[in-house]
């Protein structure tokens, strides 16, 4: 296994238990690369389980990345014009798409 990306205090944490292992802070090349592969770690233990606590954790690495990959918050103004347009996801609704076929026709 290689480097794992954890929380900012965990090395504190796992010393005062003894817990072994080597602790080194990420490069600015290795972080959004450390980000993805938590993202994908988290989603497999929320999957898992399916534990509101795990979307917590899942939610903080997309906020890490958020972060790091749009500092500005640029971003966040086409996505609320999206939300604004096509809403969210708290009505349920789902789609089943029909190969060949478009609106209004048979």
């Amino acid at each position: 296994m290689g480097w794992k990306l954890v929380r900012d205090h965990t090395e504190n944490t796992a010393r005062g238990l003894g817990v072994s292992g080597t602790w080194r802070k990420a490069g600015p090349e290795e972080i959004v690369p450390a980000l993805i592969a938590k993202l994908f770690e988290e989603t497999g233990e929320f999957v898992q389980g399916a534990d509101v606590a795990e979307l917590y954790d899942l939610l903080d690495v997309v906020q890490a990345l958020r972060d790091r990959l749009d500092p500005a918050g640029g971003a966040n103004i086409s996505h609320a014009a999206k939300v604004a347009k096509l809403g969210g996801f708290a009505e349920g609704v789902m789609w089943h798409p029909i190969p060949g076929a478009r609106e209004g026709t048979p």
